[in-house]
């Protein structure tokens, strides 16, 4: 047995009454979960409950009758059977306040007896039923286990003919199994599967934030991971840095990239991101950003344009190139300033802005180097799209964005790539290093895999 309550313990079983129980509807004939866990593990009474969808269906009444007269012939277990209230939501919060009333009442039914282990059937329900179970258990105070047939049954319909006869002869014949687990193991197994979830649309915060439930070395390594790839996702480099040190992600940061040019490797992995989660709004409104700083660092790295000439505005709001610094601004560049400060005799600084940036791009690379053209195109989406995004409510899609600027969001981070791989081909020569995300997931998922075989 599982337990160590002794034998002297009661043994209750709660379960909804799935579709194929007692049985499926056609051959060949399948045991339900039921059945299957009435064949490997004994119970002293049995609470049965039906939803209003399983009592919607036309064969309900004869396979509940089946089913209670197998119970009672087969097994001699005193059976109640009950309805759960009406729910047309699916909000985990609704189905957990049913369950837990539902279980509760069954429990004071007993008289809160002390003697008496509980068992809730975890084989029917929908993946947000089932895990509305999980949380009804956890916020009852009784020693309750969860219990589960080993083998799905897919749901059928035709009328149902099946005999008592024919059932029983099927309960002997098949090799049943079924699969007990702690209320522990339950709380663990539902958390992976949340964090599985999470993951997949980037939400490592949350996912940190749960793994923060439990105390061990190996679930330390799952939320460093997690901690770190939301720290990339916020261009946290250093901190991302940091929470990888011990964990298998360590090899992210095992490059000799700059790390100005990672930083803007890891931003575009950001948008792949953002688009893979059809964050469009998110997407578009990040580009701008991107597109300066890679500007800038185009700039400063590759046309020898001297960064201490760019400073912060007074209000730190904008960066700008002021008048007094021109002796230190190389001649190439002195002509378009010049010229600047000629038809505004008053000002006494140029706001440094992205179509400026390319401006001064342009004239300054040689053509083995030149990617004006691909600048100009992000540019030009940038124009079509973000002031609408920012001021105009729409229909945030990929195709409403072609629609607008002629290019996919696809095909403007390939533009990104393609920059990127031009101007640090010493260091990004292919592209995997845009799939962080997809290398940091797989980590996760394997870890959290093994998590459910400890």
């Amino acid at each position: 047995m599982y337990n160590n309550y002794g034998d002297s313990m009661r043994k209750h079983l709660y379960s909804l009454i799935g579709i194929n129980d007692p049985t499926s509807e056609q051959e060949p004939i399948e045991i339900g979960s039921i059945l299957r866990i009435l064949s490997e593990e004994k119970f002293d009474k049995l609470y049965l409950f039906r939803t209003h969808e399983i009592m919607n269906r036309s064969n309900y009444k004869l396979k509940e009758t089946r089913l209670k007269e197998i119970i009672k012939d087969q097994y001699g277990i005193p059976v109640i059977i009950g309805t759960l209230p009406k729910q047309d939501s699916n909000l985990v919060g609704e189905w957990k306040d049913i369950f837990h009333n539902s279980i509760k009442s069954c429990i004071e039914q007993e008289n809160d007896a002390d003697d008496i282990l509980w068992y809730v059937n975890f084989s029917i329900g929908t993946p947000i039923m089932i895990s509305s179970l999980t949380h009804a258990i956890l916020t009852i105070n009784e020693p309750i286990f969860a219990i589960y047939s080993n083998e799905e049954i897919l749901p059928q319909t035709k009328k149902y003919d099946v005999s008592k006869k024919q059932i029983i002869a099927k309960i002997n014949e098949q090799q049943l199994g079924v699969t007990v687990a702690s209320v522990k193991q339950l709380q663990e197994t539902e958390v992976m599967t949340q964090i599985e979830r999470l993951i997949q649309i980037h939400d490592y915060h949350a996912a940190s934030v749960l793994l923060g439930e439990f105390k061990s070395t190996y679930y330390e390594t799952l939320r460093n991971m997690c901690d770190g790839a939301d720290a990339l996702t916020k261009l946290h480099l250093d901190n991302a840095r940091k929470s990888f040190t011990f964990t298998p992600l360590r090899h992210i940061f095992k490059n000799k990239i700059p790390k100005e040019i990672f930083q803007l490797v890891v931003y575009v992995n950001n948008l792949e991101a953002k688009m893979a989660d059809n964050e469009y709004f998110d997407f578009v409104m990040r580009t701008s950003p991107l597109l300066y700083e890679l500007c800038s660092l185009i700039l400063v790295e590759y046309t020898h344009f001297p960064k201490n000439a760019i400073s912060l505005s007074e209000n730190y709001s904008t960066e700008v190139i002021k008048r007094k610094d021109m002796h230190i601004i190389p001649t190439a560049f002195k002509r378009y300033f010049e010229g600047y400060f000629k038809k505004n005799p008053s000002a006494e600084q140029v706001v440094v802005t992205t179509p400026l940036l390319i401006h001064l791009i342009s004239y300054q690379l040689t053509s083995s180097m030149s990617i004006t053209n691909e600048l100009l195109e992000l540019r030009n989406f940038e124009e079509k799209i973000r002031n609408e995004f920012a001021h105009v409510f729409s229909e945030y899609t990929e195709d409403y964005i072609y629609k607008k600027t002629g290019k996919y969001p696809s095909e403007i981070l390939e533009l990104y790539k393609k920059v990127i791989k031009k101007i640090a081909y010493q260091y990004v020569n292919d592209d995997s290093l845009f799939t962080i995300y997809q290398d940091i997931n797989q980590t996760i998922i394997d870890y959290v895999e093994v998590s459910k075989d400890i």
